[in-house]
């Protein structure tokens, strides 16, 4: 497994100088990626003694009998200074919460502590790294029982700024929980995913 975080993580597998079904003298190497969003990636070398040559390979991918995609079959028509990829299109959601103190009763805005009657912004980030899009994304938080009523949740297009906030109202409050709608999330990628931000509001007791 490679990666640091979910959705940069992905599995290698590499056939390293394996001999054929039927001619165990003839060896290939290749390799196949599964990334966590559902991508698939087929690699062959361009430069190697092992190299496949797809003469008699079948190339694809197959998730039923009626749903499979072949890419080629018994064919030398491979560009090997290209990888094969197939991208799923789905989407594929991550979150992550982060808070920050924006007030406090002593302090006011300059260096807020969390102390009692301190406001505290939460600030939670969606992105989708998929290749399709999501047509009602929400995200629901319970707040600790130290807080009064969190205030309404709004949301707002891109990355976090807990500091800064923002965004329309969208979602609401029942008891300690907290639901967030981001609503329509555009399909994304690994390099460049569709960011949105979600905030809400408690004050310590």
């Amino acid at each position: 497994m490679i990666g640091t975080t979910p959705e940069t993580q992905k599995f290698v597998v590499t056939w390293d100088a394996v001999s054929l079904y039927i001619n165990k003298r003839n060896k290939v190497t290749f390799q196949v990626v599964l990334y966590s969003n559902g991508d698939i990636r087929f690699r062959y070398p361009s430069v190697s003694r092992n190299k496949a040559n797809g003469s008699s390979a079948t190339i694809g991918v197959q998730e039923a009998n009626d749903h499979f995609d072949q890419y080629s079959y018994n064919t030398t028509s491979i560009d090997f200074t290209k990888d094969i990829l197939y991208t799923s299109n789905l989407p594929t959601i991550w979150t992550s919460k982060s808070s920050c103190v924006i007030n406090d009763p002593i302090n006011l805005t300059t260096n807020p502590k969390r102390i009692p009657g301190a406001t505290i912004r939460y600030a939670v980030e969606i992105r989708n790294t998929g290749g399709g899009s999501s047509s009602s994304a929400t995200a629901l938080d319970t707040i600790s029982s130290v807080f009064n009523t969190a205030t309404t949740p709004k949301v707002a297009t891109g990355a976090c700024s807990c500091a800064t906030g923002g965004g329309a109202d969208s979602g609401s409050v029942s008891g300690a929980d907290v639901t967030i709608n981001f609503g329509s999330v555009a399909a994304g990628s690994f390099t460049n995913p569709t960011k949105e931000c979600g905030y809400f509001e408690a004050i310590i007791k």
